[in-house]
């Protein structure tokens, strides 16, 4: 049975035939993140970046079924990868950031309590149905680092590679008076 990206299922009823979801989406498919991207990029120049970071492939794959432990709450594991487009809080350049992240996750009624169990995390939707594409949207902005940077060697943008050799380093404001008398003139 093929579910659209954006049909919403219940998991019960998902869970019980085990249905597996594999898809392809784009990031642009995904409202919030793009928001969130869209958001950064708006920060900075982009004339020069000709990435149409909309376009970027999103694999999400997933698989509903039930905890041994608790058989009438549903699950869902699986795993969301894609890139998506940022700016590098270093050098302040956009980037594509890789993000993959591994999912195993409760997904019991809204309403009800349920108490942490054997690794998986409780997710609560403020509907009965959910979409493949919420689960997945909410797991790669969850995964999004507070401040994404390039990898550490990839050379950011126009960053100081090299501490200046002048001044008192254990005193770093010692020629601040001077600097700024400098400044004024």
């Amino acid at each position: 049975m093929a579910v659209p990206m954006h049909q919403r299922v219940l998991p019960r009823e998902s869970s019980k035939i085990g249905q597996l979801v594999d898809l392809t989406g784009k990031v642009g498919d995904f409202e919030r993140l793009s928001e969130m991207i869209e958001g950064d990029l708006a920060l900075i120049d982009t004339a020069n970046y000709a990435v149409q970071w909309r376009q970027a492939i999103v694999n999400i794959r997933l698989r509903f079924g039930w905890n041994e432990e608790r058989p009438g709450i549903p699950t869902v594991e699986g795993a969301v990868a894609g890139k998506v487009s940022t700016v590098c809080q270093r050098c302040l350049e956009p980037f594509e950031l890789p993000l993959t992240t591994q999912l195993k996750l409760m997904l019991p009624n809204s309403g009800s309590s349920v108490a942490e169990c054997d690794g998986y995390e409780i997710w609560e939707f403020e509907q009965d149905t959910v979409s493949p594409a919420e689960i997945a949207e909410e797991a790669l902005i969850m995964a999004m680092p507070l401040s994404p940077m390039h990898d550490v060697g990839v050379g950011c943008g126009p960053v100081l590679t090299e501490l200046p050799a002048e001044g008192d380093r254990s005193k770093p404001f010692a020629d601040l008076r001077s600097l700024m008398a400098q400044a004024k003139d």
